[in-house]
């Protein structure tokens, strides 16, 4: 399942960590960012990261955002001369901020929008941090890593049934949860993708399908679309329920392989055999076919209140 939020501009101040140290991440929404934000060539919003190390800005520091178990899923590169990183347009909330330069290091969580005020700052006392981007390229097609990182052909979202052909490519298309890892609300922890292996049924197959063709639909785009549309919404309500009742399945899933096709890969997320499903998730299982249920199985089913069928 996925949920994006709208993108805005923001600024992210990163202070760089050590023993006691505090790091500093300071959101701010000036008049000239925003005009900056509406200009074609930023439509989806802009991230600025700004690398300090006491209140002095560090160049050349390493900068990854991504998740918890990605961490520079979205992007990854060095600040500038002026210790900055911009990327464009910004990453789906919620992410994580890596940055470090030699033996200092800090993290940053982002999980909410910021307030439309002029300045917004948020403080962390860490110790020494032993994070460190991934060595491997970050992942996302035609980004240029560098000083000033971007999704090319980036743009706003869309309005529901809308075609629109840059959309930004999704990772583990078809799993539970938001992207590779984060949890919406109504759908347990223990569901997200997590070390390279995701829980996906037949709902969050449908729903990532449906938000994909109706971008402003049910639980699509972040949380205003929670009762904004009814469309996808069964898809969503199937996800719920067959996550909370444990009747899904787990594959094992590349978390930098992008999908912006709209179709869940078949041969990477289908229900292997044996697994139960719905009768009409039939086409969802790896021999794209179902048999009756067993005794055992049938008191599972009874007991979860379903009508199943398990796959060949």
């Amino acid at each position: 399942m996925k949920i994006r939020k709208h993108p805005f501009f923001y600024r992210c101040g990163v202070g760089l960590a050590t023993v006691s140290a505090a790091v500093v991440l300071a959101m701010a929404a000036s008049a000239a960012s925003i005009a900056r934000a509406q200009t074609p060539a930023v439509g989806g919003g802009q991230l600025e990261i700004s690398v300090t190390d006491t209140g002095a800005l560090v160049p050349g520091a390493t900068v990854c955002v991504g998740i918890n178990q990605d961490l520079n899923l979205y992007a990854q590169g060095g600040t500038d001369a002026q210790g900055r990183l911009r990327i464009s347009p910004m990453p789906p909330l919620p992410f994580v901020i890596t940055a470090h330069q030699g033996e200092r290091a800090v993290q940053v969580w982002r999980s909410e929008s910021a307030p439309e005020v002029s300045f917004l700052p948020l403080a962390a006392p860490l110790g020494t941090s032993t994070a460190r981007c991934p060595k491997t390229i970050a992942a996302g097609p035609n980004r240029k890593l560098g000083g000033d990182i971007k999704f090319e052909g980036g743009v706003g979202f869309p309005t529901a049934g809308v075609s629109n052909p840059f959309r930004r490519p999704e990772f583990c298309f078809g799993a539970a949860g938001v992207a590779c890892g984060q949890v919406p609300p109504g759908i347990p922890v223990t569901a997200a993708c997590a070390a390279g292996r995701c829980t996906v049924n037949g709902g969050s197959w449908d729903h990532d399908t449906c938000c994909h063709a109706n971008p402003g639909g049910y639980a699509c785009d972040g949380a205003g679309s929670f009762g904004a549309s009814s469309t996808c919404r069964a898809s969503w309500d199937k996800a719920v329920r067959l996550t909370t009742k444990g009747l899904s399945w787990i594959r094992s899933v590349d978390f930098s392989r992008a999908n912006s096709s709209g179709t869940v890969e078949h041969d990477k997320y289908c229900a292997p055999r044996d697994a139960l499903v719905p009768p009409g998730d039939a086409p969802k299982c790896c021999s794209r076919s179902t048999r009756a249920l067993t005794l055992v199985e049938q008191g599972i089913a009874t007991a979860k209140g379903e009508t199943l069928l398990a796959c060949r």
